[in-house]
C-alpha cells in the first residue's frame, strides 16, 4: 500500500496528477470512511484495503498484479494467525 501511496504523491509532484477540490478531496475521504465504518470482518478490512490500493494503481502507471490472489494470501495468514498466534509464521 505505501509504495502505492509514494507513486501516488510522486505523480502529484511532478504534475501528471492534479488534486482535486478540497470539496472533492473531502467527499472521497467521507465516501472511503462510511465504507470503512461497514466493515465487520478480517475479510472486509482486507478486501476495503485491496479497492484503495486498486484506486491508487488506476491513477498511476504503479505496475497491477493480480489483486485476488494477494487477497487469498493475506486471508490465509489472517486464518494462521487465528488458528495459532505463537506459529503463524511458519
Amino acid at each position: 500500500m505505501f509504495d502505492a501511496q509514494a507513486w501516488y504523491a510522486r505523480d502529484v509532484i511532478l504534475g501528471d496528477i492534479k488534486l482535486p477540490s478540497k470539496e472533492d478531496q473531502a467527499a472521497d475521504f467521507k465516501t472511503w470512511r462510511d465504507r470503512e465504518e461497514t466493515l465487520e470482518s478480517d475479510e472486509d478490512c482486507i478486501r476495503f484495503q485491496k479497492d484503495y490500493i486498486a484506486s491508487l494503481h488506476a491513477a498511476t502507471n504503479y505496475p497491477t498484479f493480480d489483486y485476488e490472489k494477494t487477497v487469498q494470501e493475506f486471508l490465509a495468514w489472517e486464518q494462521a494467525k487465528h488458528d495459532n498466534i505463537m506459529t503463524f509464521r511458519d
